[in-house]
């Protein structure tokens, strides 16, 4: 018996009272699939919960009525269904082998559906077994992710079907070291190996402990769903770690998958003594289109490759780790953190979108040259509207959140010690939770980490200014409510705090722009774009500030604001209908050629002792004359919270520099900027 789902009334388009009821605030989501004909243009008053888990996840009891006449058994269907995937499977290479990446995709859809639900059927019969079809008792339902959850902290989440009693999971975590004295384990083939060399790095491990959470209970006819979650702390920065699941049946345990990954932390670039480089791919709204996502994240993978090896170099890893065995272990051309502003699946009550539309798609979607991104690479995931919980449970992304925070998932981390990264959370329904986020907020901004910070970014999921959507969801349907907390509550905020730059998600589109601090105020107290004050809106549509002396001297705007970014486009349905024109849109939509599926690159370069910056910290001078022959403005200067400093006796003055790409999902070039810091090193 699979989880009862609530039942939601839509409303029409042209109906919006239940909308004007609620509170503004309260989160909404887009109820069709973003593959169906009604694409995103219906809407649900609430979202709907993950299941609880009480006797309604349980199977039904006998008291409750006749027990329903028993299913056909499988051995009558085998026949016909070993036709069918054999058929399917010779259809499949055709298309692969003829229309190449979505013929490829769909592939990966269908496997990922069929996986899914051989193990909710619990087929068994050993003829699946070469389709990868069958299930057995106690497998990987889903692969392991690993889930940011502050500094130093992370999530480590997977899931099983049922194993029975007498069989149990555990984790443990490793830190590379040298030598090979102790509890030391060698990588010598079998799980852990991954490429030559591996064998020569030794480890230090610790058991985890391990909390399980049944999401559904197993019965003869359904598989089960248990979710595990070890909680990693102390994480030192700049290291490289290892975990390990395993499978313990009495005295004997077994080893199942052994993975690397790197974790940044404020002590990277602590000492200042070596330029050092990082890089972050950055995605939202994936949500039902698991086709599009993966072809997406293969395509960010892909622009990785093609950048040149100056941007990978140095790497912030010690030079310790710079052998090839932990080269094999963690590849150089690759991700250090994966930014997802939300919206991960399309309903987040649907336990089988979390399996196919986001997990399957980031640990099994990728071919074996682009190795595990998603086993490898920590999410740093600023929830969605599709993804809220109002239990507060949140099963799949590492569970409860902290005390004093009611459901709020809002957290800090820095990937450099000069560069802070403050995640917010846009669904919080209440004014208790909204004031709780701010007060974090105000606190979090006078941190030292904060203002010591050359680059300082904020994730939220719903951006603060919208110009594309759905029109008459938009005028009819209250949608153009849901961004007014963020953009009246925290932007403020964040502009008095001297934030850099704003990533979003929530529309479907791509757009970037620069506002300055001092109109953020103007901006952020008016509803719509019509609302704006005369003067500020004149103001921001002149953009003054990409056109003064100090621009065509420099190459750079030197006017203290903040970049926005909403990168809306790993799969949903696009939104390509003009509600708002705000006027300080650089790229703008498919006004601007950025109607497209997309994903953005952050390529991060911090300077040494010296002065001394990594070599793709060059990349920005090019870019700098093109501004002063007039050729566009896409370079920006800030500055740390509060007055610049002199710098120090025995101080140099060096350059902090953001790159920011926006590519399509088909190689599409769609916007390149610069944030650009002066520090003292």
């Amino acid at each position: 018996m699979t989880p009862s789902t609530p039942t939601h009334r839509v409303d029409p388009p042209g109906t919006s009272s239940a909308l004007r009821a609620r509170n503004t605030h309260a989160p909404l989501i887009r109820t069709a699939s973003s593959a169906s004909i009604a694409g995103d243009a219906t809407f649900a008053a609430a979202p709907p919960p993950l299941p609880s888990l009480d006797k309604r996840s349980l199977p039904s009891s006998s008291l409750s009525g006749p027990a329903p006449p028993p299913r056909a058994s499988f051995p009558r269907r085998r026949p016909r269904l070993l036709a069918f995937l054999i058929a399917a499977t010779i259809l499949l290479l055709v298309l692969i082998r003829r229309f190449g990446p979505p013929a490829a995709s769909l592939a990966y859809l269908v496997s990922f559906k069929l996986v899914d639900r051989a193990h909710s059927e619990r087929w068994s019969s050993p003829v699946l077994a070469p389709f990868g079809l069958r299930s057995t008792p106690c497998r990987l339902r889903k692969e392991p992710l690993l889930f940011v959850r502050g500094e130093g902290e992370a999530a480590l989440v997977w899931e099983t079907n049922g194993c029975g009693e007498e069989r149990e999971w555990g984790a443990r975590l490793g830190t590379r070291r040298s030598g090979a004295e102790g509890g030391t384990m060698r990588l010598g083939g079998g799980v852990g190996a991954h490429g030559r060399g591996a064998r020569a790095v030794d480890w230090d491990w610790r058991p985890l402990d391990v909390e399980r959470a049944v999401l559904v209970a197993e019965t003869p006819t359904q598989g089960a769903r248990f979710v595990h979650t070890a909680r990693l702390t102390s994480l030192v920065s700049g290291s490289l770690y290892q975990y390990e699941l395993a499978q313990s049946q009495g005295t004997s345990t077994r080893s199942v998958v052994r993975h690397a990954f790197p974790w940044l932390g404020p002590e990277v670039g602590a000492a200042g003594d070596k330029p050092t480089t990082l890089h972050i791919a950055c995605v939202a709204d994936n949500q039902f289109n698991l086709r599009v996502f993966r072809r997406v994240l293969l395509r960010l993978l892909s622009f990785a490759n093609s950048l040149p090896s100056a941007y990978f170099h140095p790497s912030f890893l010690p030079s310790a780790l710079s052998s090839p065995a932990a080269r094999s272990l963690s590849p150089l051309r690759r991700p250090h953190l994966l930014l997802h502003a939300g919206d991960v699946v399309q309903s987040p009550h649907d336990l089988a979108q979390w399996q196919t539309d986001l997990w399957d798609v980031l640990t099994r979607g990728l071919s074996a040259r682009h190795w595990r991104m998603g086993q490898k690479t920590p999410v740093l995931l600023a929830r969605g509207n599709h993804d809220w919980d109002p239990s507060g449970v949140n099963a799949y992304t590492g569970g409860p959140w902290r005390e004093g925070r009611g459901r709020g998932t809002y957290h800090a981390v820095s990937p450099h010690a000069r560069m802070r990264v403050l995640v917010l959370d846009s669904n919080l329904p209440t004014l208790e939770e909204q004031g709780e986020q701010e007060r974090w907020l105000e606190g979090e901004v006078t941190r030292e980490e904060w203002k010591g910070a050359s680059l300082r970014v904020a994730v939220v999921h719903t951006a603060p200014w919208i110009e594309w959507w759905d029109r008459e969801a938009w005028t009819r349907g209250g949608e153009s409510q849901w961004s007014s907390y963020v953009r009246s509550s925290l932007l403020p905020l964040l502009a008095r705090a001297s934030c850099s730059l704003v990533l979003s998600g929530h529309s479907h589109t791509y757009t970037r722009g620069f506002l300055p601090h001092s109109l953020v105020p103007s901006f952020a107290s008016s509803p719509n774009s019509s609302a704006v004050p005369p003067f500020a809106a004149a103001t921001a549509r002149e953009r003054g500030w990409e056109r003064t002396a100090d621009v065509r001297l420099s190459g750079a705007v030197r006017e203290q604001g903040m970049v926005l970014v909403t990168v809306g486009g790993a799969g949903g349905t696009l939104d390509t209908e003009t509600v708002e024109d705000w006027g300080w849109m650089g790229v703008s939509g498919a006004r601007d050629g950025a109607g497209v599926h997309h994903g953005g690159w952050m390529a991060l370069s911090f300077a040494g002792r010296g002065g001394v910056e990594p070599p793709s910290a060059k990349e920005v001078d090019a870019v700098l004359e093109e501004g002063k022959r007039g050729k566009g403005v896409r370079v920006y200067e800030v500055e740390p919270a509060g007055a610049r400093r002199r710098c120090k006796e025995g101080e140099t003055t060096g350059r902090d520099v953001l790159e920011w790409r926006a590519v399509g999902v088909d190689g599409e070039a769609l916007d390149r900027v610069f944030l650009v810091a002066q520090v003292c090193v």
